[in-house]
This record gives C-alpha cells, structure tokens and sequence, in this order.
C-alpha cells in the first residue's frame, strides 16, 4: 500500500514526537579529552567522556582547599570574621605575578570572608596557602588533611598540594563532580561567592576567572560558579554550575586546549545537562520518567525491595536470576513480618554471606524455591517470565492461603500452550488480577527471559 505525502509527513512527525520522548540518547561530543555534567541533586551523570582517567587539576584543585575551609566554619573552629595571619612564605607566593593572587602583607588584617571572595572569585593563590598554613599549621599537614579527606569521600585523587600548581595532583573528572557536588550541597553559602563577577581587595578591583558568570565572554544564563584553572601540565580547566527552573547541573572539563574551548564544551554540556535532567527524577540515569516502568522503579526502590545495579544505573533490561528474585520476594516478607535471620543454606553454590543467602533458605524452606538438590541451588541461572509468576504465585499462597483461579483467562493468548503446567495457575491468577500482561495482546511470552523492570513491576503490582 501506498502512502500519501501528508500520510508520510504526519508518520514522520508522530515518530519525531515518539524519539524526542523516549529515553534521551546522547549526541554530545565535546572537543576536550575528558568531561562529565551531573545532576546536582543526586551526583547522577548526564553525560560522560573518559571521566575517570586521572589528570592534574589546575587550580580547580582549591575545591578540596574550600571544602576544609566550610568544614572548619561549620564546626566554629574559624568564623567569617577570623583573621587569618599571612606568613613571609604566603606573601612571597601572593606576589609572584605569573599566579593567579591578589597581593598579601604580613602584618596585614585579612578575614576568612575577604581570602574567600579572593580564592573563589580570583582564584587567588597566596590566600589558598594562607588557609592551609592556619589550619593545617603547614602546607604539608594541610595536604594530608585533603587526601584524608578524599579517602573519606571515595574520591579516585591524590593531592600534592592545596592549589593546584604542582602537576603531581591528580583526580579524575568523576570524582571532581562529586566533591563538587559534596561542596555545594553540604555548604550552599560557596555559591554566595563564587557567583561574584568580580570583588574589590584592599582598594583595587578584581574581575571573576569565570567567564561564563553574567557579563563574561562566553556568559551562560544561571552561572552561579564554581571554580577556573589553568596551568601549563593541566591545560584548561572548569567545574561550571548553573541553576534553572529549580534543577542544578554541573559539568566539569579537564585538559582542554584553551579556555575557549573549555567554555564553549562547557556550554554545550550544561544546555544538555538542562535538557535531560527533567527525563530522570531518579538517580537512576536509566530509567526515563516517560518510561512504562519508572513508578514502579521509584516505588520499588521506596521500599527498599530493590535496589540498582550500581549507584546510578538501574539496568531495567538486565537479566534476573534466582538469588535476585528471592531476594525481592525477601524483602517483600520482611516489610510485613520482620527481618529474617542470617543463616548458612548448606548449599555449596551460595555465596557465603552474600546478599542473597539467607533469603535462598528462606525461600527453599517455604518451598517458594527449592534447590535442584541438596547442595545445589543455582542462583545465577535466569529465569522465565512464566517462572517469575509462579514464584510470585508461590509466595501469594503462602500468605493467602488456597487461591482459586480461572484458566480461561489465558485463552486470549495464541502461545499459552507453551506455557509449562507447573506455571499454568500461577499465570492465570497474575493475569486475572493484573500483576502481569502480555508481551502484546495475544502473546504471553511465558518462555522469554525475566528483565529487572518486569521484575519490579509485578511486584509494584502485587
């Protein structure tokens, strides 16, 4: 059959609306070597390229100094009035002109507010030191204080130094994102200064090394921050922030060529990052909110039956196994009847302490799931959509009691004589109550392989 043209152009248009709201795919390809943009809220990323190759900071390094600065004015042991007092080696660093610094004199008054306004806006760094040497007591002890801190964190870095000017820093994309986010989150009050477009220190007027803060060259619409850094080993480099619409995102670039290049790839992550975050309300960076099986993924993991498969990924398309669905089925006993206790299954194929251990010998002690023998559990094979129901139908009766079902219900599906007879109750009761559908309105795909999304979504249903 041949279509018309308008026919052709209202296809094509009704596929362009069903791409623009299907889970996004990135296009994005920035021109520098590494990059990440994350939502704010929940560290998720948005977007990466080689985030987790380790590379020399520059002055973005000072993120870690800032961060032991907030600490110490959280915990009262400096105040924003605190004089902090500048030692001949800082002022020797504060004056060298081939730094980023603002000049500072022994002898001199300098508060932590006024070496804040120059470390965030000017990157000043003679005053990084200043705060290194007062809290630390030297440089060196401040330095262990920052990878202590990293270690604490879970940061992949090391630091040499509390400014960013030796090459023997390192830290990866990834993990700058995080104590970014770390930073702003836990001390909002960073943004206060890091969104000045320029500061006035001891009678002279400096402008911001963010150039994307409102009025710059490359200005962004919502710039609040966060910190610029350039040195010859790190090349440019640029933790941006910016708030919109009650969503913050943030991007960080490393090793770009120039700082043009670093703005302009910033730029386009965050547009991006603006663009996607509204798609994931979870921290879950694969599961769209437009996507069947996004309310039962937030449900599910609300109540603790499930969790990703790593902090931000929650694999919807993954496989389940037998140790994962009885672990779910588990925890679904647990909320209404208490904790299980840990035990040793006695089968040689579980996981001594593992996750799923005691809920093997729950299950195989109910008769939800047996072993395949005595010492044999197989808790890694997959199973079936039609296993998946009869687990479930299982564990019901176990709660319910007998449950009558009604066969008929299955006559609607074209392939239900392939379902196994153990599974034919099971699926018949989950489909007359609308825990389980077909692949389509006459299959109901019994033998297909059981995803993680279906998985959570018939027990959303349950």
């Amino acid at each position: 059959m041949k279509l018309a043209k308008k026919q052709i152009v209202s296809l094509l248009s009704v596929m362009v609306v069903i791409f623009c709201f299907a889970a996004p795919v990135s296009a994005l390809n920035i021109a520098s070597p590494s990059g990440i943009v994350v939502d704010a809220k929940d560290g998720g990323p948005l977007y990466a390229k080689d985030a987790d190759t380790l590379r020399t900071p520059a002055s973005t390094t000072k993120l870690m100094t800032l961060q032991l600065v907030f600490e110490a004015l959280n915990k009262g042991t400096i105040n924003y009035d605190t004089v902090i007092p500048i030692s001949q080696n800082v002022h020797n660093i504060s004056m060298r002109a081939d730094w980023s610094n603002v000049p500072l004199y022994v002898g001199h008054t300098y508060t932590v507010n006024d070496l804040l306004d120059s470390v965030l806006v000017v990157s000043a760094n003679g005053s990084a030191c200043a705060f290194a040497e007062y809290l630390g007591g030297s440089e060196a002890n401040f330095v262990n204080m920052m990878n202590q801190k990293a270690a604490e964190l879970g940061l992949n870095a090391t630091f040499a130094d509390c400014t960013g000017l030796s090459a023997n820093t390192l830290i990866s994309c990834r993990s700058l994102a995080k104590l970014s986010i770390t930073l702003i989150n836990t001390y909002p009050d960073v943004l206060k200064y890091s969104a000045k477009t320029s500061i006035s220190f001891e009678g002279r007027t400096y402008s911001a090394t963010n150039k994307m803060l409102p009025g710059g060259a490359y200005a962004f619409p919502g710039m609040d921050g966060l910190k610029t850094g350039s040195t010859t080993p790190a090349g440019a480099c640029f933790v941006g922030t910016a708030y919109r619409n009650g969503t913050r995102v943030i991007a960080v670039l490393l090793k770009s060529r120039t700082a043009s290049q670093r703005y302009t790839d910033a730029t386009a992550m965050l547009n991006y990052g603006f663009e996607q975050a509204p798609f994931f309300p979870l921290k879950y960076k694969d599961v769209p909110n437009n996507e069947w099986y996004f309310d039962a993924v937030k449900t599910g993991t609300e109540r603790g039956l499930v969790n990703g498969e790593s902090e931000y990924a929650f694999n919807p398309d993954g496989k389940v196994n037998r140790a994962m669905f009885v672990t779910v089925i588990g925890r679904l006993w647990e909320s209404k009847n208490g904790v299980l206790p840990e035990v040793n299954t006695g089968f040689a194929d579980v996981e001594k302490a593992s996750y799923y251990e005691k809920y093997v010998a729950w299950a195989h002690e109910k008769e939800i799931v047996k072993g395949y023998d005595e010492t044999h559990f197989g808790p890694n094979d997959t199973i079936t959509r039609e296993d998946m129901v009869t687990i479930l139908f299982r564990y019901a009766t176990l709660v319910q009691g007998e449950i009558t079902v009604d066969l008929t219900c299955l006559s609607k599906f074209v392939d239900a004589n392939t379902l196994g007879e153990y599974a034919l109750n099971a699926t018949a009761w989950a489909v007359q109550n609308g825990i389980i559908k077909g692949v389509d309105e006459t299959h109901i795909g019994a033998k297909e392989s059981a995803n993680r999304a279906q998985m959570i979504q018939i027990l959303v249903r349950y």
